[in-house]
């Protein structure tokens, strides 16, 4: 996959008056910031890849970033909630049963009995689980409840728990 569709980043605003970028990491590899090569910069309305001349961690999860391309306040004010993004294959492999969040969105979640809940739309970080979002339902993303997911067919296959579907 040559898709820049893993999120690490979010861009808070500008930082002095030299371009820099100030991010909150979504990247749970520590330093992962200062070992990027380049990173793409998706906005509302576009996306364009940067080469990073140079990142470094102001507090834990908040990083200054220097992108190519970005050398004034301006300049760096306009990124503001943009997201940062590199290539899956950038990223480490996952170990078993470990998702990015993009290849959660778009399944098609049904019960082991075959109803069909929804497709995912969303993952919430609670803290304490995540939770799916779909069009039905919230799905805590509990071993109890979460029994397959098969990429390849595009599917989440759940044992829900007494009550969390409405029509149980």
């Amino acid at each position: 996959m040559n898709e820049y569709d893993v999120q690490i980043g979010q861009i808070l605003g500008a930082h002095g008056l030299r371009g820099e970028v100030k991010v909150a990491s979504l990247s749970d590899i520590p330093g992962r910031f200062a070992m990027l090569s380049e990173v793409a910069v998706r906005t509302a309305r576009t996306m364009t890849v940067c080469r990073v001349l140079g990142a470094r961690e102001t507090a834990p999860g908040t990083w200054l970033v220097r992108l190519e391309g970005i050398g004034d306040r301006t300049a760096a004010e306009a990124l503001r909630g943009a997201a940062l993004l590199v290539r899956e294959v950038d990223s480490p492999s996952l170990p078993p049963d470990v998702y990015y969040v993009h290849q959660l969105i778009g399944l098609r979640v049904v019960t082991t009995d075959g109803r069909e809940v929804g497709t995912i739309s969303e993952v919430i970080e609670t803290g304490a689980n995540d939770v799916y979002v779909t069009e039905n339902a919230l799905i805590p993303a509990i071993p109890q409840v979460v029994q397959a997911v098969d990429l390849e067919a595009g599917t989440m296959l759940i044992e829900p728990l007494p009550g969390l579907l409405a029509d149980e």
